[in-house]
C-alpha cells in the first residue's frame, strides 16, 4: 500500500473525485473531512501546510485525512483541524480497515521521529478497533491520551419510555407553550427546502446575538460565511444538508443546521433568536428535532458534535460516544521536546475552542 501526502494546493481533479468517491465506502460516515467540507474551510480559512495524507492500493484511495506538519518536531503530523470541524475520523475504506489504516499510521514510523497526533476520532467504533491493532501490529503506541464523552441519540426502534423521558416531555411542552403564549401565536417546525435563504436566515440570526457582538458569528468574517454559504450549497446538492427552523407566523426563532453522511446526522450548528432565550427556542427546536429523528427510518445516530457537560443536552441527548485525541508514535516520539511541543499544540486548540 503506498502512502502520499498532498499537499491542497496542489489536488488534481481526479484526486478530488478519488477523495470524493471514498466517503460513500468509508466504514464511518464523517462529513467533516469530505472534500465538500475540508476544500471550502481550506479556502476560507487560508492555513498554511495542510495537506491531505492517503493510503492508496491499486489506484484506488483506501484511507484519508487531513493533516498539518507539527512544528518543533521533525516528522510528526496532526490532523488539521479548524474551527468548524467536529469530528477527526479519518474517511476508511469498509473493504478492509485494518489494512487501510495501516497505510496511515506507516507515515507514524517515518521520517524519524515520525508521528501522528489524531485529534477527536471516534474510537468507539470500526475505526477505533482498527486504529488500536494497527498500533500494536505496527510496534507503535499511544503515547498520548485524552478523551471525552459526547452525547448522541440512537433509534433503536422507538423514543424512550419512562418517568425521565416523560418528564423532559413534559418540561418541553411547557416551554413551547409558554413562548407560544409570550408571542401570541403557535409555534411551526418545519423543514426548510430554500437553501440559500434559510442560510442567509441563520448568519442574520447569528450576528443578531452575543456572537455578533463578539465578532465571532460568521457573518462578521467575509470568508467564514463564503465557507458556510459553499459547503451547505454542496451538501444541499447531494440531498445531505437538514436545515430546520422554529417559526412564529412569519418570525424565525431558531435554525439548526445538520449534515447528513451515510445513516447518521451531525449536529453542525444552531442559532436562535436571543430576545426570547428565557423560553429556551434552540432548546425546543433540539427537541422537536429529536422526536423527528426517531421516526425517520433512514437515520440511525444522531451526534450532537457538542461536548459533554450541559444537564439539558444530556438530557434531551441520553447516549455516548468516546471522542478520543491520541498521539500514535514510536519510543523516539516520547522525548521531553516532542511532549512539549505536542503540549503546546494541544493548549493552543483548547484556548480556541473556549473563545469560539
Amino acid at each position: 500500500m503506498a502512502v502520499r501526502l498532498l499537499p491542497l494546493e496542489r489536488l488534481t481533479p481526479a484526486d478530488v473525485d478519488a477523495w470524493r468517491a471514498l466517503a460513500p465506502r468509508a466504514v464511518e460516515p464523517n462529513p467533516f473531512v469530505e472534500a465538500d467540507f475540508v476544500l471550502p474551510a481550506w479556502r476560507a480559512l487560508q492555513p498554511r501546510g495542510v495537506g491531505l495524507l492517503v493510503a492508496q492500493d491499486e489506484g484506488a484511495w483506501q484511507a484519508c485525512l487531513p493533516v498539518r506538519r507539527v512544528p518543533g518536531t521533525l516528522g510528526g503530523l496532526a490532523g488539521w483541524r479548524q474551527p468548524y470541524s467536529f469530528l477527526g475520523t479519518p474517511l476508511v475504506d469498509r473493504a478492509d480497515p485494518l489494512a487501510a489504516v495501516s497505510g496511515l499510521l506507516e507515515r507514524a514510523r517515518r521520517p524519524l521521529p515520525g508521528f501522528l497526533m489524531l485529534s477527536n476520532v471516534g474510537v468507539d467504533g470500526p475505526v477505533g478497533a482498527a486504529l488500536a491493532s494497527a498500533t500494536d501490529e505496527l510496534g507503535l503506541s499511544v503515547v498520548w491520551e485524552r478523551r471525552i464523552e459526547r452525547p448522541v441519540v440512537r433509534r433503536n426502534g422507538a423514543a424512550p419510555t419512562g418517568r425521565s423521558a416523560s418528564r423532559l416531555r413534559s418540561d418541553m411542552r411547557r416551554r413551547r407553550r409558554r413562548l407560544e403564549e409570550q408571542l401570541e401565536t403557535p409555534l411551526v417546525v418545519e423543514n426548510a427546502g430554500d437553501c440559500d435563504g434559510t442560510v442567509a436566515e441563520f448568519l442574520r440570526l447569528e450576528a443578531a446575538g452575543w456572537k455578533g457582538s463578539r465578532g465571532t458569528a460568521m457573518a462578521a468574517n467575509g470568508q467564514h460565511a463564503a465557507f458556510f454559504e459553499t459547503m451547505t450549497r454542496a451538501f444541499h446538492a447531494q440531498g445531505r444538508l437538514r436545515l430546520t427552523v422554529l417559526r412564529a407566523q412569519e418570525r424565525t426563532l431558531a435554525v439548526s443546521c445538520d449534515l447528513i453522511a451515510d445513516d447518521v446526522r451531525f449536529g453542525f450548528k444552531t442559532t436562535y433568536d436571543e430576545t426570547y432565550r428565557r423560553s429556551g427556542p434552540g432548546t425546543i427546536l433540539l427537541h422537536e428535532t429529536i422526536e423527528a429523528f426517531y421516526e425517520d427510518d433512514a437515520e440511525h445516530e444522531f451526534d450532537s458534535c457538542a461536548a459533554a457537560g450541559s444537564d439539558l443536552l444530556e438530557r434531551l441527548m441520553p447516549e455516548r460516544r468516546t471522542i478520543a485525541s491520541q498521539l500514535i508514535g514510536g519510543r523516539t516520539v516520547a522525548n521531553p521536546f516532542v511532549r512539549r511541543a505536542l503540549a503546546s499544540v494541544d493548549a493552543r486548540r483548547r484556548r480556541r475552542a473556549m473563545a469560539r
